[in-house]
């Protein structure tokens, strides 16, 4: 396939095409306003109709950094003269991650006296310590222990990991329940932001 440099207008090389892999990643939606054009990166009439994107939907850590490089690639496009717009999305709204159960800690003296997170110096002297779920009960705002409520905890919650310990495989959901479940399911899990 013959094909112009979008810069220069004049032939394009393998070295004026080549790129790092993850770069292109970082300007496809203009291909997406254009797919078939040989000639340039995008049309400049179909650039105008389109940019800039209304909507940019996706997870939260994956679009922080995707739209970091490509607002970065639109920048460069924009002073040169390839694109009409200085940013590429108007908005981005993410699904936010998903958690896995919530962890439950408390602190420990060297008497080995359970502590309430909110004494003093609890982060540098003492131990943490685990404490499962049906040990633990919800009093206002905060979480306690049903034995001893003046031990407030610390409840967390750690996005799902292989490394945690704390990940559902979904090739064993998909086998059991379907494909269309499990997306059916981690659409509504949480609200869209």
């Amino acid at each position: 396939v013959k094909t112009t440099d979008p810069v220069s207008g004049k032939p394009a090389t393998r070295e004026t095409i080549t790129m790092p892999q993850w770069a292109g990643s970082c300007w496809y939606y203009l291909r997406f306003m254009d797919p078939k054009n040989s000639e340039a990166l995008v049309d400049k009439t179909k650039e105008r109709y389109w940019s800039p994107v209304d909507v940019y939907v996706g997870g939260a850590e994956h679009s922080v950094l995707h739209l970091l490089y490509a607002r970065f690639w639109h920048k460069v496009l924009y002073d040169i003269g390839v694109v009409s717009t200085k940013e590429p999305f108007q908005c981005l709204i993410n699904q936010g991650l998903i958690l896995g159960e919530v962890e439950y800690t408390a602190y420990r003296d060297p008497d080995g006296k359970l502590l309430s997170v909110n004494s003093a110096d609890v982060l540098t002297e003492y131990c943490q310590e685990k404490i499962p779920e049906d040990k633990v009960i919800k009093s206002g705002d905060s979480f306690v222990l049903k034995d001893d409520p003046s031990i407030r905890l610390i409840a967390r919650s750690h996005k799902m990991s292989k490394s945690r310990g704390n990940v559902v495989n979904p090739d064993d959901v998909v086998s059991d329940y379907g494909a269309d479940s499990l997306r059916l399911y981690e659409m509504f899990m949480g609200p869209l932001r």
